[in-house]
């Protein structure tokens, strides 16, 4: 499939031009990831060596810059903005699959789309979307094996919530690691 025929994914804070993500901040979510991929059994579309030798081109590169977007979210996001963020209505696993075998990526870690889980109302409201983005992200990997992990959202500037949310998505949830 010709990339270039592909709807274009909504962009975030951190990709569109003016706001790069700091090189050192992507190199230090791409080491946690890593780390934490190392240590669990994961299965990818990856070639061996002996596959990739034979010219066989599958999927080999992990993405540690992938969003994701659960209903909850897009709609929350909708109403509080003003339809601002329309772009990521009808976003879908499945879709993003279709990127991924598109741009030779054999699993993506998502985080949460921006603009995070604070907008500024209630603390409560940012737990809330934080818990939901991470279980929408956890289920995404248990229904796509190999293809998804995810860093956990975590509903900062509440550190007391930040810190349960991240006992739980590490211990209940399989996250690969945490979002900032």
């Amino acid at each position: 499939m010709n990339p270039a025929l592909l709807p274009r994914p909504p962009a975030c804070a951190c990709c569109v031009a003016g706001f790069p993500l700091p090189r050192m901040g992507s190199l230090a979510m791409s080491t946690v990831a890593t780390r934490r991929i190392a240590r669990k059994p994961v299965k990818t579309s990856a070639p061996s060596r002996k596959a990739r030798a034979s010219g066989d081109d599958a999927p080999r590169r992990i993405d540690v810059h992938h969003h994701h977007a659960s209903p909850r979210y897009v709609a929350e996001l909708a109403a509080f903005e003003g339809g601002a963020h329309a772009n990521r209505q009808g976003w879908t696993p499945k879709h993003s699959i279709e990127h991924m075998d598109a741009n030779g990526i054999a699993t993506a870690i998502t985080s949460i789309s921006s603009p995070g889980v604070w907008w500024g109302d209630e603390l409560a409201n940012a737990a809330a979307r934080a818990r939901d983005g991470n279980e929408y992200a956890a289920q995404m990997a248990r229904d796509f094996p190999g293809r998804f992990g995810f860093f956990a959202a975590i509903p900062l500037p509440d550190v007391d919530a930040a810190l349960m949310e991240i006992e739980y998505a590490l211990d209940v949830l399989g996250a690969d690691g945490i979002g900032l």
